[in-house]
């Protein structure tokens, strides 16, 4: 059993944009590095394991959740008195109430027609935030039928009534080609219009559009600032975004991590889990501040909280090896499972081997292993297929199915796992779960093992 040790960290640029499908290659917009994972520009992040990884837009809310700020005279959850509000005139009620209803807050259900409906009104009586949020229904097929068309429709009649919101999701239809012409400097145009107009989120997306060069021309000096603006603004993910510019030097900065720390404290501030997880590999390691794994420890179950992998997988190390306080192997399970729901291999390898060895706190469990080491192999993480392999081989937690076992064995081994490959030469040097013996097979199999720098492997040939 092979358990990684190094602290993990995504340093990239965070949109918060709901992210849609992306034609092209597997790593587009990104490129393949010699590792077989994506390298990825900022605002997309390396997802999967390498031989089966891509680029995705990072995302920390969903486009339908976001909401437009109204003057209502109603609090939100408050029905009766939005609906009392809204039927005497005070569109911005309305628009809470449809939020209400569609989210199924402070009402007995969710509506979504009767979401509409309330989102309709507002927008006829030229409420702007009730367009947008009837376009988003809209564009989603919520309370109606799906369309992009009509979508752009109340986009555009609230960002020309000056509503950020309003040009931001315009921006975004144009991004993407839905219901209009895919347009990519429309789209950049309409973020800074939305920019103009006070919304924060607008301002970010101009960043991260510019920062990764997707579809336009790359301009990191200027991305910053808006980045810069968006982070003043209150919008975390524009604090996340600008500490990583000082982090990395990037935009023509010259590389400050103490600036980076405090913008990354800021968006942790925000629940922004990534920076919260970020900021503890400075305090781990000491860059930008004095070394405090205290401090690390605290920051990556915030990190975690906020539904950050790497988070969930650092606070998993810290309490597996005892970092900080003693060591906890219940909380290093809670902490492995979440990242492994979150897919982190990495994660669900770990949870697999604090399964299998069991210990104090934590009550050994074959079944269990089972169930981390396989959804490790399905995300290729080569050491989760090899030990499936093995609970196979040996009956662990599931029956035993040396054939079955093999399999495993020889798809792991032909990604170039010296591990697997060596486990595939013992079961034809020893006829296990194949026809008969075959030392020739089992040779090369061990030296291919070997070659792969397994130690077990060269030591069985030199014998």
């Amino acid at each position: 059993m092979q358990r990684p040790l190094l602290l993990a960290c995504l340093v990239t640029i965070a949109s918060t944009f709901s992210p849609r499908a992306e034609a092209g290659s597997h790593c587009a917009p990104g490129v393949l590095n010699a590792a077989g994972s994506c390298d990825c520009p900022p605002g997309y992040k390396n997802v999967g394991s390498a031989g089966a990884s891509h680029c995705e837009m990072v995302a920390s809310a969903v486009k339908q959740n976001v909401a437009v700020a109204v003057v209502a005279k109603c609090t939100d959850g408050d029905a009766a008195g939005c609906e009392k509000h809204c039927n005497s005139g005070n569109l911005p009620s309305c628009v809470v109430l449809g939020a209400m209803y569609r989210d199924g807050r402070g009402v007995v259900v969710a509506e979504e027609d009767k979401a509409v409906a309330l989102f309709k009104k507002a927008c006829e009586g030229n409420e702007l935030a009730g367009c947008v949020e009837l376009g988003r229904m809209t564009e989603a097929g919520k309370g109606g039928p799906k369309d992009a068309k009509k979508a752009v429709a109340l986009y555009d009649k609230a960002c020309k009534g000056k509503n950020g919101a309003g040009c931001r999701e315009l921006g975004g239809n144009y991004f993407y080609g839905e219901g209009v012409t895919k347009d990519r400097d429309q789209a950049v145009a309409l973020y800074e219009k939305g920019c103009d107009y006070k919304d924060m989120f607008a301002c970010n997306r101009v960043g991260v559009v510019l920062s990764s060069g997707d579809g336009v021309t790359a301009d990191e000096p200027r991305a910053f600032k808006f980045f810069d603006k968006a982070c003043t603004g209150g919008w975390g993910w524009g604090c996340y975004n600008a500490g990583n510019f000082y982090q990395n030097a990037r935009g023509g900065l010259t590389a400050d991590p103490k600036k980076a720390a405090d913008l990354y404290g800021k968006a942790c501030i925000d629940s922004i889990g990534t920076a919260c997880n970020t900021l503890g590999i400075m305090n781990e390691s000491g860059e930008g501040m004095p070394a405090d794994k205290k401090k690390a420890s605290l920051l990556f179950d915030k990190a975690c909280v906020a539904g950050d992998e790497w988070g969930c997988y650092n606070a998993g190390l810290y309490a597996e090896n005892g970092t900080v306080d003693a060591k906890d192997l219940g909380k290093a399970a809670v902490a492995y499972d979440k990242a492994c729901k979150l897919n982190n291999a990495k994660a669900c390898y770990n949870a697999g081997n604090l399964y299998f060895d069991g210990g104090v706190g934590l009550a050994q469990n074959d079944a269990k292993a089972v169930g981390f080491y396989e959804k490790a192999c399905n995300l290729r993480n080569l050491s989760g297929c090899n030990d499936l392999g093995y609970m196979y081989f040996n009956g662990r937690g599931v029956a035993k199915d040396q054939v079955k076992a093999n399999k495993i064995y020889k798809d792991t081994c032909d990604a170039d796992s010296g591990p697997a490959c060596f486990n595939l030469g013992f079961s034809w040097e020893h006829g296990h779960g194949v026809d008969a013996k075959d030392f020739a097979t089992a040779v090369k199999l061990y030296k291919k093992a070997c070659t792969l720098k397994f130690d077990k492997a060269c030591k069985r040939l030199a014998e």
